[in-house]
């Protein structure tokens, strides 16, 4: 069944497609306005005024983190201090290398994509892609603060992330290209086989904090 992807632009709004290649030139053609893109997909068309929240995702590609750098471009100061040490907590954190290592300009994305779509139809399905995301980037963030840095909490399955061609206008800091640094198609993984290298919380096992998590006012 058809799924679509969107790219996302502040103050333009939503454009879904069932085409990558369309979505790509779209993004293309926009690239200098800070474009971005959901990493969920999903099964309706929202319109122009609306990202999907959560419970509207219905597949996501693999797992996602998203490191700041520090820089005139983010407030906090407990970040790390430059890509390489950035690239040194992924390594040391998971032993698994990430698909796909993005420049984003002031930061990294690294991204593990499955080796199948993680489709999140069911309630079930929604609970344990949910439950996957939050463990895999609390692990992160745990690590990080062994290290006296803050990793976002981008855990939610409605998670958008800027498109690599495109600029990095943040304000009072340099234009900067966001683009792939690295990739490697071929580490492509099950979702179960992360979870022997996830850190296990009482939090992130509670129900009523995952249901939180996936409430629509928490993804607007």
């Amino acid at each position: 069944d058809e799924q679509l992807m969107y790219i996302w632009i502040p103050n333009s709004g939503s454009v879904y497609f069932a085409d990558t290649n369309q979505a790509a030139a779209y993004a293309e053609s926009r690239r200098t306005e800070n474009v971005y893109f959901g990493l969920g997909t999903t099964s309706k068309n929202l319109g122009a005024n609306k990202r999907p929240s959560a419970l509207q995702v219905s597949s996501i590609p693999g797992l996602w983190l998203d490191i700041d750098i520090a820089g005139p471009a983010h407030k906090k100061t407990n970040l790390p201090a430059s890509h390489e040490d950035a690239i040194d907590l992924l390594k040391s954190s998971l032993p698994l290398p990430p698909t796909i290592l993005v420049d984003s300009g002031h930061g990294l994305h690294a991204y593990w994509l499955f080796k199948e779509p993680g489709r999140v139809e069911t309630e079930d399905e929604r609970q344990q892609a949910a439950s996957l995301m939050r463990r895999f980037v609390l692990s992160f963030k745990y690590h990080a603060a062994i290290r006296g840095w803050a990793i976002d909490s981008v855990f939610d399955l409605a998670r958008v992330l800027r498109v690599p061609g495109t600029l990095n206008t943040k304000p009072d800091a340099k234009q900067m290209v966001c683009s792939v640094r690295d990739a490697d198609y071929e580490n492509r993984y099950n979702p179960d086989e992360f979870y022997q290298f996830l850190v296990d919380t009482e939090e992130v096992r509670n129900d009523d904090d995952i249901a939180e998590m996936l409430s629509a006012d928490k993804n607007p």
